[in-house]
């Protein structure tokens, strides 16, 4: 069942909302859910009585999952797709092109940051989902590929780079656009999928400041913490 923070994800309609967690804080699985929702317009069981708001998406539609490159795109995303898009939704899944061709007319393509913006050009998408933090010119490529229809994007991450683009673009733009939203999750939100060693052992793992960005799913820079309540 979905935590607090993931709930909220969830319910909100915000045409970009950023997840920022840390490590094992359940950000990758509501940004894959979320996926599959958008194409599909199918809430998983697993939600129950959730207060989710399907998002004004018309199906079919086609959508993006943005990876760092294809390995993680392989042994992570695509996985983690298979593992909440029910079997009787699919009709085609196209391995060489990395492209997922459901029965109800929607299309689910795999895209790896590490191929450069060019490879992002041309499309008009309904929908787009990084996770983790892209490079500053592929996240403006995807943006114009959601203009006409109005399109949704929402970006999973931790913040482990510092004070980066997506503090000044994203994570900052929120107290002003409304149509951003940010979500912070830590580590022990997700206490319910977590064992209590696990998350001790993480604990010990990193150093104070660490702890900040890989548990608390916070913005550090040298100087000290950049944290806002949301």
């Amino acid at each position: 069942k979905p935590h607090l923070v993931q709930d909220k994800f969830h319910t909100s309609l915000a045409r970009m909302r950023a997840f920022f967690g840390g490590n094992r804080s359940g950000k990758t699985t509501s940004g894959v859910i979320e996926a599959v929702v958008c194409a599909t317009g199918e809430l998983p069981d697993c939600y129950g009585n959730s207060l989710y708001k399907p998002k004004p998406i018309s199906i079919p539609n086609e959508g993006w999952i943005v990876a760092l490159d294809y390995p993680t795109s392989r042994d992570v995303l695509e996985p983690a797709l298979r593992k909440w898009l029910p079997n009787r939704l699919i009709s085609n899944w196209r391995h060489t092109d990395r492209i997922l061709e459901l029965k109800n007319g929607s299309i689910i393509a795999f895209k790896s940051v590490d191929a450069g913006w060019e490879k992002f050009q041309g499309k008009s998408l309904d929908w787009v989902w990084f996770d983790e933090e892209p490079e500053w010119t592929v996240y403006q490529e995807c943006i114009i590929r959601l203009l006409d229809k109005k399109g949704y994007m929402w970006l999973t991450m931790t913040p482990l780079h510092g004070m980066s683009w997506t503090f000044d673009e994203v994570y900052d733009q929120a107290d002003t656009d409304p149509d951003i939203e940010v979500f912070i999750s830590q580590i022990y939100d997700n206490k319910a999928n977590l064992p209590e060693e696990e998350i001790v052992r993480m604990e010990r793992l990193f150093s104070d400041e660490e702890k900040e960005a890989r548990l608390y799913g916070r913005f550090v820079e040298f100087a000290g913490l950049i944290y806002k309540s949301f």
